[in-house]
């Protein structure tokens, strides 16, 4: 019969997200992502507050029509947030 001690190390892992405000035209896109300080990626699924503006398909943020949106998405509680401005072409 054994005494069997575990030590488990709690990481401090951030997450933060690649673009808070981003000025793109019609038909431009980029990725949104959110990665830890440990450089995983997280899964998120990211949601415009307005339709019509951008397309968003998995990480890819495309322009539709000029305006302002906000794409957001939650992950660990978290809510993340990045304002996508939308300028004709």
């Amino acid at each position: 019969y054994f005494d069997c001690f575990v030590t488990v190390e709690e990481k401090n892992v951030t997450w933060t997200i690649s673009h808070t405000d981003v000025t793109i035209k019609v038909g431009e896109s980029f990725n949104l992502r959110l990665r830890s300080s440990e450089g995983e990626t997280a899964d998120v699924v990211w949601e415009a507050s307005k339709s019509g503006f951008v397309t968003v398909s998995g990480n890819k943020i495309t322009g539709k029509k000029a305006g302002t949106v906000t794409v957001s998405g939650t992950y660990g509680g978290t809510t993340y947030k990045c304002i996508v401005r939308v300028k004709g072409s």
